[in-house]
């Protein structure tokens, strides 16, 4: 008998972890979502100045970030997502909105 509550407290653990990853990534993914919508806005409006300041608020949290996710997250994903969020940036700061656009679409891909 002991063993099954054993098991069982396990198992709920297990569980409540899943869930708090799952909800944890949620979170971030949406937030840095919202951030390259706000991004898109700026460029429509040639804003580059916010749309900068923007990236770097989102580049500022992925860096916080991606240390905790790459627990849970294959190594490769996180390289590709540190990879395009680097190159979303430097379209910004190159004001070429097309590879702004290209990197954004590439970044909400992964």
């Amino acid at each position: 008998m002991k063993s099954v509550i054993l098991a069982v407290v396990i198992f709920i653990l297990i569980t409540i972890l899943v869930i708090g990853i799952y909800a944890y990534t949620d979170i971030l993914t949406g937030q840095m979502l919202t951030s390259l919508e706000k991004n898109e806005k700026f460029i429509a409006k040639n804003d580059w100045k916010s749309a900068k300041n923007e990236m770097k608020s989102l580049s500022d949290k992925w860096a916080k970030n991606k240390d905790i996710l790459a627990v849970f997250v294959t190594h490769s994903v996180i390289d590709e997502l540190d990879f395009s969020i680097f190159r979303t940036f430097q379209s910004i700061k190159d004001k070429k909105t097309e590879d702004f656009h290209r990197e954004t679409g590439i970044t909400k891909l992964k």
